[in-house]
């Protein structure tokens, strides 16, 4: 019972994310490698200064203060908030691999 328990838990958890969209454009390698790295570990990566993040709001917290720690001097960091009733329309091919985070699920 306890599996169950901890399934509905992060189903709830899972449906209290807010999804967002993160992009920048930074000169310096240095510092954009920096933020690429964090981002990375937040969300998927749709273009090369381009990610899909869904967070909770601890890990938006966490993101948000992650990249200003880097402090960026050669471009900007924008972090868009996009309604959960909003859905992606792709035009084109798209990249084989891209996880939709609005279609994943958990499989038990």
């Amino acid at each position: 019972m306890a599996r169950i328990d901890q399934f509905i838990f992060n189903a709830i958890a899972h449906a209290r994310n807010k999804h967002y969209i993160v992009v920048y454009d930074i000169t310096e390698d240095t510092e954009r490698l920096k933020i690429s790295d964090i981002l990375i570990g937040f969300g998927i990566r749709i273009q090369y200064s381009v990610f899909e993040c869904k967070l909770t709001k601890k890990q938006h917290g966490l993101l948000y203060q992650q990249l200003n720690n880097v402090a960026v001097k050669t471009g900007f960091i924008k972090i868009y908030r996009v309604e959960q009733q909003t859905k992606s329309l792709t035009i084109g091919i798209e990249k084989q691999g891209n996880i939709d985070l609005d279609e994943a699920c958990i499989i038990v």
